[in-house]
C-alpha cells in the first residue's frame, strides 16, 4: 500500500492518479523494489514541475544547504523477500532513496503532513509551544529540565502488545 503527504498534485494531476497509472503497469517485486520504482516514477513529474533553481550567472555558486522545493512524502508498505513487513519513507526533494520507517521487527507509528492534532494527543502538549517567547528565552539548564518534564507527558503506546483490532482503531 501507499500513503502520501505534502504535495497532493503533480502537473495538475492528483498523486492518486499518478499512482493508479503506475499500478496499471502491473509492477512486481518486493517492497524495497517497488519503493525504488515508485520513487523513480514520480521523480520525472516532480522535477518537471519543481525544477532545481540554478543561480543566475555571476552570482555566488555556493549551493543552498537545503532544497526549498515543496515536500512530497510517501510511505510504501509491504513485505521484503525475507517476509519482513516494512514501511518505507520517500521524501522529495531530498530523501528520494527509500528508508525504513518501521518494520515488523521494529514496531511503532508514523505520521506526517498535518500532524498538529495527533501530536497534541500523543505528546500531551502542542509542540509549537517551543516557538513561544518564554521558551525561546530560556536558559539552557531550564530548557533541558522543561523538555524532560514535557517528555513525561507523552502517551506510552504499547505497540508490541496491541491486538490487531487495537492497531486498526489506532490507525
Amino acid at each position: 500500500g501507499v500513503a502520501w503527504y505534502g504535495q497532493a498534485f503533480l502537473q495538475g494531476r492528483s498523486l492518486g492518479g499518478w499512482l493508479s497509472d503506475y499500478k496499471a503497469r502491473k509492477p512486481t517485486g518486493d517492497v524495497d523494489h517497488l519503493a525504488d520504482a515508485i520513487s523513480a516514477y514520480l521523480a520525472t513529474p516532480y522535477d518537471s514541475q519543481y525544477p532545481v533553481q540554478v543561480p543566475p550567472p555571476g552570482s555566488p555558486t555556493t549551493p543552498p544547504t537545503t532544497d526549498a522545493r515543496p515536500m512530497l512524502g510517501l510511505y510504501v508498505a509491504g513485505y521484503d523477500t525475507n517476509g519482513v513487513g516494512k514501511i518505507l519513507r520517500i521524501e522529495f526533494p531530498n530523501g528520494r532513496k527509500p528508508t525504513e520507517a518501521f518494520s515488523t521487527r521494529r514496531t511503532g507509528a508514523v505520521w506526517s503532513g498535518e500532524i498538529d492534532v495527533i501530536s497534541r494527543l500523543i505528546l500531551g502538549y502542542d509542540g509549537r509551544i517551543r516557538n513561544t517567547l518564554p521558551f525561546q528565552n530560556m536558559q539552557p539548564e531550564l530548557s533541558a529540565a522543561t523538555n524532560r518534564q514535557l517528555a513525561g507527558l507523552q502517551y506510552n503506546i504499547p505497540f508490541d502488545a496491541l491486538m490487531m483490532q487495537d492497531g486498526i482503531d489506532f490507525a
